[in-house]
């Protein structure tokens, strides 16, 4: 994920982008990817893949030992994500984007919504924590 596609909030404006990764499409082997990502000891890790791949980067950092938030979109925290990577789901967070056009009672309410179609992200049920059942 490019560091200019963060939204320029101060919370994120604050932030240090410590590495940047770009993956293959399909790509079965995140070992040296999590292996860097775990070098730059960040204090969260975004994750923008596909469903499989959401699910290999997980179990990957995972069995490397990497403890920092792990966020993403709803693909990351979407039910076939859960299924392929079992544990290794577990804590990922997801936000939805959403424009302030949207005909959502939540985005409507928010005081001081600019007109100019600017984005805000919410956090999906606060962040929510996904966990994967055992059968």
């Amino acid at each position: 994920m490019a560091a200019t596609s963060l939204p320029r909030s101060s919370a994120v404006s604050a932030s240090k982008v410590v590495a940047d990764l770009s993956t293959e499409a399909g790509q079965a082997d995140f070992a040296a990817d999590v292996a860097k990502i775990k070098a730059a000891a960040p204090d969260a890790v975004f994750i923008y893949v596909n469903e499989e791949e959401s699910a290999r980067i997980l179990k990957e950092l995972k069995r490397q030992g990497v403890t920092a938030p792990l966020i993403g979109e709803t693909t990351l925290i979407g039910q076939k994500v859960v299924e392929l990577a079992g544990d290794a789901a577990n804590g990922a967070r997801g936000h939805v984007g959403l424009t302030t056009d949207a005909p959502v009672a939540l985005v409507k309410a928010v005081p001081g919504k600019s007109s100019s179609g600017s984005t805000i992200t919410f956090p999906t049920q606060r962040h929510q924590r996904v966990t994967s059942r055992s059968t």
